[in-house]
């Protein structure tokens, strides 16, 4: 095993449960001579967790040599694997299935040709129920193989070989079109994170020829539900690039309706919620309260239907989604108690070490625009710093940007007047130089320039006339982009009387 880094050891010891390491330390110590090997010392050393640094943990093990420690590392990881690897053996069917197919052709190395047939028999079946598609490629192949090569007498049995023939074709052909829509789903997200939205008609006509150069009809992906719901996908992703929140919803529908129409035990549990996530989004978007808490209720029932068939992967990304949908429901009612949001930021801290620095961030944002929301523009500022005292380079640059402008307009809540006129100049540049300046984030910067100034003297005018300006924006098929990071005509209006913008939407 070539992974010896401490980091990466510490984290997979730290992810197993009780009952994980209880059955490690027994596998480990099967044999009379591992009972004192180095590679299990290390394990008991590194699972009390009181070693910050590796230089600790090294010296805490005694007189050993430096390639020691590395080849301890190195086996320390293997065994965990080969533990875990056990467990999983009898409790996941995608293992036990795998390792059907590794007996086969151990068999068949063996001489032992029927009885590796038999097995692989047994494997099929055992996978089309399940729908385990890559596993039984892999078995198909195999069989053919060994038919290919020995006298197997399978010919004698009526339709035997013509029936593996042609299942070997069909299902090469299912596997050939999913694959291709895996590779079309991956390009579509990449081209989203890399261009971010459409931001005016050019942008949208280049969008429209890259999404239909590369997304397939749907009459030629109607092979399996697996493929249609990797198809639906692709729409989404599409669809939300090119500001069409709608459209984004029907597919997201059409993926969950799709997903959920399989057998229990078939079900993808993981695509599903993915399903369910960008369904929510749509809604957000959209402003359809009833439709949100609809599918959101509904999600739950799912939730808890298959919570057992997690795994910590799959926990991680319920974690994820539950938290995007429970923070948006938050803003759709306008509500959001502080004894949740305390809660919910422990859970994030909690979690952060797990999660993508820039999934991470996003959470933190939209804390900040809850906040600033309720008035609270001291906590969101907070928030928003620790956006952008970020080290690492983001993965998407709008998310620091309007964390920039979002900042500027809680210090101007704050009447930091003098702060704020020092900031516009490079925050202006900042979006500038991503080529997102738009005619909103102009119009509000444009309004900080002039507030600043303005104090008393004309600024219900200047308020009015920018408010009036971002109304018009918020109708437009490009600029209502900018309106999904922030609620910036409500707090236009929280101005005047001031009021929240929890307070202003209520109202409206």
């Amino acid at each position: 095993m070539p992974i010896a880094k401490y980091e990466a050891l510490t984290r997979l010891v730290a992810s197993m449960s009780k009952a994980e390491k209880r059955h490690f330390s027994l596998y480990a110590s099967r044999l009379e001579s591992n009972t004192e090997a180095l590679f299990l010392r290390l394990f008991q050393k590194i699972d009390t967790g009181r070693y910050a640094s590796e230089s600790h943990l090294l010296k805490a093990l005694g007189e050993i040599k430096k390639t020691q420690f590395i080849n301890a590392k190195r086996n320390l990881y293997t065994q965990v694997l080969r533990s875990l690897r056990v467990l999983r053996d009898r409790t996941d069917k995608t293992f036990e299935q795998r390792q059907k197919v590794d007996y086969a052709l151990l068999l068949y190395q063996r001489g032992l040709i029927s009885e590796s047939l038999i097995l692989l028999d047994q494997a099929k079946k055992s996978m089309q129920e399940s729908d385990r598609r890559w596993l039984y490629q892999e078995a198909l192949e195999l069989q053919k193989l060994i038919e290919s090569r020995h006298i197997t007498r399978s010919r004698q049995k009526p339709q035997r070989i013509e029936n593996l023939i042609e299942r070997s074709k069909e299902h090469s052909n299912q596997v050939a079109i999913e694959t291709q829509l895996t590779n079309v789903s991956l390009s579509v997200q990449g081209f989203y994170i890399k261009m971010g939205y459409a931001k005016n008609e050019r942008d949208a006509l280049l969008y429209k020829s890259f999404f239909d150069s590369h997304i397939p009809r749907p009459a030629d992906v109607q092979v399996s539900p697996f493929s249609l719901m990797l198809w639906c996908q692709s729409k989404v992703w599409e669809h939300l690039a090119l500001l069409k929140w709608q459209f984004t919803y029907k597919y997201a529908l059409q993926w969950v309706a799709i997903g959920q129409q399989l057998p229990h035990k078939i079900q993808d549990v993981d695509l599903i919620n993915r399903g369910y996530h960008y369904l929510l989004t749509a809604c957000f978007y959209l402003g359809a309260v009833e439709r949100f808490d609809e599918h959101y209720s509904a999600w739950d029932r799912f939730r808890a239907e298959h919570q057992q068939r997690y795994n910590p992967t799959s926990a991680l990304l319920d974690f994820i989604y539950k938290s995007n949908a429970q923070l948006n429901q938050s803003i759709l009612h306008n509500t959001a108690k502080p004894k949740e949001l305390a809660l919910f930021t422990s859970a994030l801290e909690h979690r952060w070490p797990d999660l993508d620095q820039h999934r991470a961030l996003v959470f933190v944002f939209k804390l900040a625009m809850i906040e600033s929301y309720r008035g609270n523009y001291e906590t969101a500022i907070a928030h928003l710093n620790r956006i952008l005292e970020t080290q690492q380079e983001p993965l998407r640059a709008d998310v620091f940007n309007y964390a920039r402008l979002i900042l500027l307009l809680c210090h101007y809540k704050l009447t930091n007047f003098r702060l704020v006129t020092n900031l516009v100049a490079s925050v202006k540049a900042a979006f500038e130089s991503q080529d997102r300046l738009t005619v909103v984030v102009d119009t509000l910067l444009n309004f900080l320039r002039k507030g600043c100034r303005a104090m008393n003297f004309g600024i219900n005018e200047l308020i009015d006339n920018t408010h009036n300006k971002l109304v018009s924006c918020s109708l437009g098929q490009f600029d209502k982009v900018d309106f999904v990071y922030f609620d910036f005509i409500s707090w236009v209006e929280s101005l005047k009387d001031g009021e929240t913008i929890f307070e202003v939407r209520k109202r409206q």
